[in-house]
């Protein structure tokens, strides 16, 4: 199979830059108590609802996930879910990054990633993984942004554009594989 150009191949600028002035936050490890701010904040994004993973996350991976909040108001910004993978000790798995939509372009996504690898690589990692859609550009850019390459190889196929495996999350369920190496 022949090589895959970068992501950038497939996905052009979104534009001109906007960044935003990043707002005042803090950032800690969340909390099982935070479920109810998230939902009553995001639950109609429908595009969180598909993202959100749930309690069970909450309590599981709390420990190596992170939550920004206000520094003005304590209003959860955004959170980043993950884990160190316990079959391979040298992987760490980001299952989740929302950024509220007030809120992105600021940096706050980068922050929120930045942390997770951080204490990841302090505990051994070398590689992260993660997921997106697709057909989701907006994901796959800011993932190029801040590092991450798609995996091109045996078992993908370009799916609009971008080297994907089919039915990776069940039937029809379609996704890129994007990995950053930790230096």
């Amino acid at each position: 199979m022949p090589d895959f150009p970068d992501l950038a191949h497939w996905l052009p600028p979104l534009g001109p830059e906007t960044r935003r002035p990043l707002p005042g936050f803090v950032l800690r490890h969340p909390a099982e108590a935070d479920i109810a701010a998230l939902g009553e904040r995001w639950m109609d994004w429908r595009e969180t609802k598909d993202a959100f993973p749930g309690r069970a996350a909450f309590i599981h991976f709390a420990a190596t996930s992170w939550l920004a909040e206000s520094e003005a108001d304590g209003r959860p910004l955004g959170f980043a879910l993950g884990f160190p993978s316990p079959t391979k000790p040298a992987e760490a798995v980001l299952s989740a990054i929302v950024v509220a939509p007030d809120q992105r372009r600021k940096g706050l996504g980068r922050a929120l990633v930045s942390a997770f690898e951080e204490q990841v690589r302090a505990a051994g990692a070398t590689l992260v993984t993660a997921t997106a859609r697709p057909d989701d550009r907006p994901l796959l850019g800011f993932f190029r942004e801040v590092g991450y390459a798609p995996v091109a190889g045996p078992g993908t196929r370009p799916i609009y554009g971008v080297p994907a495996f089919p039915d990776h999350d069940g039937p029809g369920e379609d996704r890129a594989v994007l990995e950053h190496r930790l230096s």
